[in-house]
């Protein structure tokens, strides 16, 4: 994950634990031998209450593909998120924590099958 900011990694976590909101971008290396990097997913979030904030992840057309809440203590975010249930998705839930500039992923649960396709249906 880089966060959009060009300050150190404890001041970039200021804006999630204080005000609950982030921008930041999941970004992956083309190649290896390229030094290109391509943005995968977005994530935003939104705060909903004194310590709670939602997180939305999104692909770069806007799809949103994951979605859950987090709970902000001093230094430290814990959240869940959860896949959108949309045809083809694979069924998944994380959570973890966010602090001092680490993500921790301490449970990563994945389903075995898709949700179903979308099939056209007789007029």
């Amino acid at each position: 994950m880089i966060l959009l900011a060009h300050r150190s990694a404890a001041q970039s976590m200021q804006p999630l634990l204080v005000q609950r909101t982030l921008i930041a971008v999941v970004a992956e290396q083309q190649t290896l031998e390229d030094e290109a990097w391509e943005i995968s997913e977005l994530v935003l979030t939104e705060p909903r209450d004194r310590r709670r904030f939602r997180i939305a992840v999104m692909t770069p057309d806007g799809r949103l593909v994951m979605d859950g809440f987090a709970e902000s203590e001093h230094t430290l975010a814990r959240f869940e998120l959860c896949t959108v249930e949309t045809p083809g998705a694979i069924p998944a839930t994380a959570a973890g924590s966010f602090s001092e500039g680490r993500l921790q992923i301490e449970r990563l649960i994945v389903g075995t099958e898709r949700y179903r396709p979308l099939r056209p249906t007789p007029v």
